[in-house]
C-alpha cells in the first residue's frame, strides 16, 4: 500500500506548480479587467435623497496611499479621510450653484468601502447636474456610475470625464 503512495505523490507534486502559475494568472487577469470607478446610488427618503458611494476596496486603498498620511482603510482616521475625499469630489448643482450635502459616515464591509450623504431637498423632481472626480487622481480612467431613484424617475448616469457635468435630465 505505500509503494502505491509512492508512485502517485511524484505525479501529484509534478502538477502543483502548473496549477499554482494558472491560478496565479487568473488572479492576475482578473484583477486587471475590473472597472475603476464608483457606483453612486441617490434613493429618494420623504423629505431628503440617501446618497451612497460604493467604491472597492483596492481603490480606496490606493486613494489612501496617494495621501499623506499611515492612516490603513479600518481606522477611523482612514475612514475620516475618504469621507472628506468624497466630499471635495462629489459635486451637485442645481440652477447652477452647490447644492449642500451633509456628510452621514463611512464604513468599510466586505470588499467595498461605503460613504454616505444625504440632500435635503423640497423637490425629489428637481434633479442636479452632476461632477464627479472620485479615482480620477488615483486611475485615468475612472468613471462614477450614479443611479438615481425617485419619484417617476428611476435612470442610471455615467460620469467618465471630471470635467465634465452630467447633463440633468428632467
Amino acid at each position: 500500500m505505500t509503494d502505491g503512495r509512492r508512485l502517485l505523490w511524484p505525479r501529484f507534486a509534478g502538477l502543483c506548480a502548473p496549477v499554482a502559475g494558472l491560478w496565479l494568472l487568473l488572479q492576475v487577469t482578473a484583477w486587471g479587467h475590473r472597472d475603476h470607478g464608483v457606483w453612486t446610488e441617490m434613493i429618494w427618503s420623504g423629505d431628503r435623497f440617501e446618497i451612497t458611494h460604493h467604491i472597492h476596496r483596492e481603490d480606496a486603498q490606493a486613494v489612501l496611499l496617494g495621501m499623506d498620511t499611515l492612516a490603513v482603510l479600518d481606522s477611523t482616521e482612514g475612514l475620516a479621510r475618504l469621507a472628506l475625499y468624497v466630499e471635495e469630489r462629489f459635486v451637485l448643482r442645481h440652477q447652477q450653484a452647490p447644492v449642500a450635502l451633509e456628510m452621514v459616515g463611512a464604513e468599510v464591509e466586505g470588499d467595498f468601502l461605503y460613504v454616505y450623504q444625504e440632500w435635503l431637498t423640497a423637490d425629489p423632481g428637481a434633479l442636479p447636474e452632476f461632477q464627479s472626480q472620485m479615482l480620477a487622481d488615483v486611475v485615468s480612467d475612472a468613471r462614477t456610475w450614479i443611479h438615481v431613484d425617485a419619484p417617476g424617475f428611476n435612470e442610471t448616469l455615467v460620469v467618465g470625464n471630471p470635467d465634465v457635468m452630467a447633463p440633468r435630465l428632467d
